[in-house]
């Protein structure tokens, strides 16, 4: 028997399994549908949404790709089944910085407008307007003694410059009549939004104190891993076909949320990764996955790996400790969480801080396999009274706003959120030792 035959028993093996895949997958997808159209999110959000006529959709800001790809995936959903005459634009207050986020915005089609805050409804002009820092500004302390539920207008990243660079935004032409916030709540210190602003919907996968925001739509599913995948479930309920470019950048924006300290996807999860696997276009996926960074990058790796001490029990058998790290000044908000989800794969450590130097500010990243305890809920007591931040189950960050960011005051706090997270998981300080012994 020649090799033909042979070939075509096994192309055909392979065109067998790959059609049961897509039948799977397609199983799934129904599945899905069927849940979601028995809790129809999407519909009420397009119920609220009616009669709106100019549409902002917007996210936190340093946004990263699930943050984009969601506001994206959100504009094609709403553009495929509000009115012909309904204007829904995105638009991203700040910068978007990082090897791998601007890598992303490269293969994505995110076609942003300009932000500008006197286009939001019920904003206030600038002029009447107080510095967005007044307050931690006249008590003149290290930083801000904020929870996670204070107000975002008062916090320090609304400084940021107020628009994407003039090659990726185009100018907003009218007054916005609703707001959609993707990713980010609110109170949460990332918020986009200036005083007096209330969205008209907000979708979230993190968890918030407090009641949840009050606005005509609200999604909050903590337990969901991205974003993304909850906009997912809006076009399985809305039937809306997902285009292989738009698949392609949903897929990527998931597959990097639940990257690290991921944990286990949800279903919701998995069905979209499956769903969107067999969608998108491979060709741009792949120049999304593989991306070239910068010099400071690699800068960042070294000193993560120079700079790490793992403390844990001392018993080579146990996974359960901390490692630690810090980067100097950085260029990108992406770095301390690259390394954090690096350096929590070390075999003897659970959990993962890494802090760095940003305009001003001490930021960390921290991440955590454990499945006892919520990264959030630690993060919030490493920052308690001297700082921001949070997050879930397993990924959580921050910052703390230093006087003048001097070494012996950068040392002094990093000290104290080592101190507080050994402390929180029970650890000893005096067991700590070097990831990578001197030489």
């Amino acid at each position: 028997m020649g090799p033909g035959p042979i070939i075509a028993r096994n192309m055909s093996g392979i065109t067998t399994f790959v059609e049961s895949c897509v039948q799977t997958a397609a199983g799934k997808a129904a599945v899905v549908g069927r849940n979601a159209r028995g809790r129809p999110r999407a519909r009420r959000l397009l119920k609220a949404l009616s009669g709106k006529r100019n549409i902002l959709v917007t996210t936190h800001q340093h946004p990263d790709p699930d943050a984009l790809a969601s506001c994206i995936a959100l504009r094609a959903l709403l553009r495929a089944n509000l009115a012909r005459d309904t204007k829904v634009s995105v638009s991203i207050k700040g910068q978007i910085g990082g090897g791998i986020n601007d890598a992303f915005t490269r293969h994505a089609q995110l076609d942003l407008v300009a932000w500008d805050d006197a286009a939001l409804p019920g904003s206030v002009p600038a002029a009447q307007s107080q510095p967005a820092d007044s307050q931690s500004s006249a008590s003149g302390s290290a930083a801000s003694p904020a929870a996670v539920g204070a107000q975002a207008s008062q916090q320090s990243w609304a400084q940021q410059p107020s628009s994407p660079p003039a090659s990726q935004a185009s100018s907003a032409t009218a007054m916005y009549d609703a707001v959609i916030l993707l990713d980010v709540q609110p109170v949460f210190a990332y918020s986009p939004l200036p005083p007096g602003v209330s969205p008209t919907a907000v979708i979230d996968h993190h968890r918030a104190r407090g009641p949840k925001p009050r606005c005509p739509f609200c999604d909050i599913r903590s337990d969901v891993g991205a974003t993304c995948s909850i906009i997912f479930s809006y076009f399985m309920e809305l039937e809306t076909p997902i285009s292989p470019d738009l698949a392609a950048s949903m897929l990527y924006a998931i597959e990097s949320d639940l990257a690290g300290a991921a944990g286990t996807p949800t279903s919701l999860d998995q069905m979209a990764l499956s769903s969107l696997t067999l969608l998108a276009d491979t060709a741009r996926l792949y120049r999304m996955r593989y991306v070239d960074l910068p010099q400071s990058y690699y800068a960042a790796y070294y000193n993560g790996i120079a700079n790490a001490i793992y403390f844990g029990g001392g018993d080579s058998s146990r996974s359960d400790g901390a490692t630690a790290s810090h980067l100097g000044e950085i260029d990108s908000l992406e770095q301390p969480a690259v390394i954090a989800d690096f350096l929590l794969r070390f075999e003897k450590v659970q959990w993962s801080l890494v802090t760095a130097l940003y305009e001003g500010r001490l930021v960390f990243s921290l991440r955590s396999s454990d499945a006892r305890r919520s990264a959030g809920e630690i993060a919030r007591r490493l920052i308690r009274n001297i700082g921001e931040g949070g997050g879930h189950r397993t990924k959580a960050g921050g910052f703390v706003r230093l006087d003048n960011g001097s070494p012996t005051e950068v040392e002094r706090v990093r000290k104290v959120l080592r101190r507080r997270l050994l402390r929180a998981l029970g650890i000893r300080m005096s067991r700590g030792q070097r990831l990578v012994p001197q030489r």
